[in-house]
């Protein structure tokens, strides 16, 4: 097995392809190995974003919560409820204050990143995650 093969996958999803691209940018300079998707629509991305994610079985998605929140907010929970139960943990990032207070409560199992943030703490989040079950 060569080191590349050896480096932690992870999953970058944001409405954003360009977004996608630089997030891709920074986590291989890291030396992580990356899955990326754009999801500018976010009716039809929890279907694809399931499929990819069975297929390659990354231990972690950075997901970013876009405007329109309460659509991306729904994508986001049916990601997330099918997805956690097999294991996947998951980084999110919003600038929507709304559901940093009410969405994310003390018993929330996956990390919330408020924007802007620096790209070293979702370095260290997505680390974080990667460590030992909770």
């Amino acid at each position: 097995m060569t080191s590349a093969e050896q480096s932690p996958l992870i999953t970058l999803v944001n409405s954003s392809e360009a977004v996608v691209d630089l997030l891709a940018e920074v986590f291989q300079q890291e030396g992580f190995r990356t899955l990326r998707l754009a999801i500018p629509d976010p009716e039809l991305g929890p279907a694809e974003l399931i499929s990819l994610l069975d297929a390659h079985n990354p231990p972690v998605v950075l997901y970013d919560i876009a405007i329109p929140y309460d659509r991306n907010w729904h994508c986001f929970r049916l990601v997330y409820q099918d997805q956690a139960p097999k294991g996947r943990r998951f980084v999110v990032t919003t600038t929507n204050k709304r559901a940093l207070e009410e969405f994310v409560g003390p018993s929330a199992t996956f990390e919330l990143i408020g924007k802007p943030y620096d790209l070293s703490v979702l370095v260290e989040a997505v680390r974080r995650e990667l460590g030992p079950p909770r």
